[in-house]
């Protein structure tokens, strides 16, 4: 059973996790395994279709569209796995910084989490061998490229940049809903089968927050609207999406891309 007080433990080894497999990735990119090499990319291009899966899988979940997902062993003719989720150029334009938080973060927490799923298959017993090897083996290609990428961080940074106001709203929305699912929680001692569903508890909880905020929003300009009183108090302007459009040309980039 997942208890309130096992979020924050959770959200600490999520930190760890990430820190260490920073560690080992730079040290596998700065060292030279000799035959090892090739073991590890194999590893590692495992690891990145998971990586750009997670991706991919995000976006369709969060509602952004996509122009496909392109993954590749080599580079230049040398071995180098790596992978890309593309956007249209437009709908890069439209991406709120809740959207770009998630689908950016979307290897961390799902590759950590078949990380763990794989870890406890690995080191069960009642497992058949050869079951209990590929489990290693993921491990392993779930742990080289589980780490968001400079790419990612960077869509990140430009969803809060589009519109740091409504990327504020949407924090504070994310910290409520959580706040309310764990007091819950503690307060009646209540437990979830599996740690996911809190997550999913809070999602639906932000977005019931939204829409309600949304509704006391429209309502409260109405009534300013129709009293003709004024005021320094912008609720609107929070709880609405404000969708700055651009030239392609503009952006800097010819296709935007995780």
């Amino acid at each position: 059973m997942f208890y309130g007080f096992e979020v924050l433990f959770i959200l600490c080894w999520f930190a760890i996790i990430l820190v260490f497999a920073y560690m080992v990735e730079i040290l596998l990119t700065r060292s030279n395994l000799g035959p090892f090499n090739t073991a590890i990319n194999i590893l590692a291009f495992i690891g990145v279709i998971i990586h750009e899966l997670s991706h991919f899988i995000m976006c369709k979940l969060t509602g952004v569209k996509t122009n496909g997902i392109q993954i590749k062993y080599r580079y230049y003719g040398m071995a180098n796995p790596h992978g890309a989720v593309r956007l249209d150029k437009y709908e890069y334009q439209k991406i709120s910084f809740m959207q770009a938080l998630l689908v950016s973060l979307a290897p961390l927490y799902i590759s950590t989490w078949l990380f763990f799923f794989s870890l406890g298959a690995a080191f069960d017993s009642t497992i058949d061998p050869l079951f209990r090897l590929m489990a290693a083996f993921l491990c392993v290609s779930l742990f080289l490229k589980l780490t968001p990428s400079p790419a990612d961080f960077s869509q990140i940074r430009k969803g809060f940049n589009r519109d740091s106001s409504f990327a504020i709203y949407q924090i504070f929305l994310v910290f409520l809903s959580g706040s309310i699912i764990l007091i819950i929680m503690i307060s009646y001692n209540i437990g979830i089968p599996f740690d996911f569903l809190y997550y999913i508890f809070v999602g639906f909880t932000y977005l019931l927050l939204y829409y309600v905020f949304k509704v006391l929003g429209y309502l409260i300009h109405s009534i300013r609207t129709s009293t003709k009183q004024s005021s320094t108090l912008n609720f609107k302007a929070y709880t609405r999406r404000k969708v700055r459009r651009s030239r392609p040309y503009k952006l800097g980039i010819e296709e935007a891309q995780w």
